[in-house]
């Protein structure tokens, strides 16, 4: 039975609000910790300053009374990290790499008595802990993603590289739209698995088998695959997710350059 051109209406403008609340999957970053003095005091004003290696921007901000500081959304990339005050060392802490949707948080940052011309420099910790959530996930990075010996360079050949990933395919000499299949995560279901691509959904919801687009290796500047436990934005599919992020652009030239001599390649 046909509904009154009213009762249609009516249902029309009750579906549209629901249409902002259907945003892609967040790709950004964050980065927070805490300023304490020698006497583990929380330092309020301290300003921070955050320049990323990959990207060449920086971001400054000061500490709250609590001593506290954040870099909410943030693109994906390696930091460096600047901590300053009157009377105290300046404090710099390198080698800061933080992936898609990472909260990083660096824990108590202690201040040394001293010159601001002193300086005491800190490298990243290799294998960083995240604090902040308990999520489970493994990642490779477009370095290791060049240098991965695969025969056929399917994305999802590197996915099966991953902790609590199987992959029971005879072999992969070839991306396609059916390289998501047999592939499993964390014991979920061949069919129960998503994948996105900078943010958005890449898999085909009709069958849940195969993807719209294969992104090449060379293209890819992230690869993680989401086991457990991850955040509610990655919710739609229940046996684990695979996110893809692509190259940007950086702060080193790449291309020709033009000069008085001609063009150099």
């Amino acid at each position: 039975m046909e509904l009154p051109t009213e009762l249609k209406m009516h249902r029309l403008v009750f579906l549209l609000p629901f249409a902002a609340l259907l945003p892609a999957q967040n790709t950004s970053c964050g980065l927070s910790g805490t300023v304490l003095d020698p006497a583990h005091a929380v330092m309020p004003n301290v300003q921070i300053t955050l320049t990323s290696e990959d990207h060449g921007f920086v971001r400054t901000t000061l500490t709250n009374k609590d001593g506290f500081f954040s870099f909410p959304d943030l693109t994906p990339a390696g930091f460096t990290l600047v901590a300053s005050a009157p009377g105290f060392k300046t404090y710099r802490q390198t080698g800061i790499a933080i992936g898609s949707s990472e909260q990083r948080s660096l824990g108590e940052i202690r201040l040394q008595l001293g010159e601001l011309a002193d300086t005491v420099t800190v490298s990243a910790e290799v294998a960083a802990v995240n604090l902040s959530t308990g999520e489970k996930s493994g990642s490779l990075n477009a370095d290791e993603l060049t240098v991965l010996a695969l025969r056929g360079r399917d994305v999802f050949d590197a996915v099966s590289l991953m902790p609590g990933v199987v992959d029971t395919s005879d072999g992969r000499d070839a991306p396609g739209p059916t390289s998501i299949g047999n592939i499993y995560i964390a014991g979920g279901r061949n069919d129960q698995k998503n994948m996105t691509i900078d943010g958005i959904t890449n898999l085909d919801t009709g069958s849940n088998g195969s993807v719209h687009s294969m992104p090449s290796m060379d293209s890819v500047q992230e690869l993680r695959v989401l086991t457990s436990n991850y955040a509610a934005e990655y919710g739609r599919n229940s046996g684990g997710t695979v996110t893809v992020i692509t190259k940007g652009g950086g702060k080193q030239f790449t291309g020709p350059e033009t000069g008085t001599t001609g063009t150099r390649i």
